[in-house]
């Protein structure tokens, strides 16, 4: 189907838009499919306009109809029972015994302290309120248990790291 020459001179100054909507939906976990849902999105717009529907700001009625596109993919791949992640685990098999290893020694080097902090963050009963809790027993803020909690993690996973590097090395 050919586009006519009336429908692209009014796409043009939607060219601007186009790229930061493929922005838009491949960091909001929509990568394999950005392209055609920012031309989708154009699309609607459009029709929109040609609709005589009147719009005041453009760029936000454009983001509205992102959005609504990026609900409908995620909908759509929901009622497909399709993988909804961008990118798959590269080893989906179980952790190895050498993980589990690597893990417990990488907890052993943080300090006792913060062991107990990430194991309690972490804990199979995690949820606001437990974290809550934990954040009022260490008389800090929530924001703060979720940073030093972040901190540890990033810690600890860079051990894993360097120990699974030197395993493979």
């Amino acid at each position: 189907m050919r586009v006519s020459d009336e429908r692209i001179s009014h796409a043009e100054p939607f060219g601007e838009y186009w790229d930061r909507l493929v922005v838009y939906f491949s960091v909001r976990r929509c990568a394999p499919a950005a392209e055609d849902l920012a031309s989708e999105v154009i699309t609607r717009v459009l029709t929109a306009i040609n609709a005589g529907e009147a719009i005041r700001d453009v760029g936000a009625y454009m983001y509205g109809v992102a959005r609504n596109v990026r609900f409908e993919y995620f909908r759509d791949k929901f009622e497909k029972h399709e993988e909804i992640l961008v990118d798959p685990p590269v080893n989906p098999a179980q952790p190895s015994e050498l993980d589990a290893t690597a893990l417990s020694e990488c907890l052993e080097e943080l300090f006792p302290e913060s062991r107990q902090l990430l194991l309690e963050f972490y804990a199979e009963g995690k949820n606001k309120r437990n974290r809550a809790a934990l954040a009022a027993r260490l008389k800090i803020g929530s924001n703060a248990l979720y940073i030093r909690a972040s901190r540890l993690r990033q810690k600890v996973r860079d051990c894993m790291k360097r120990r699974m590097a030197a395993h493979d090395a």
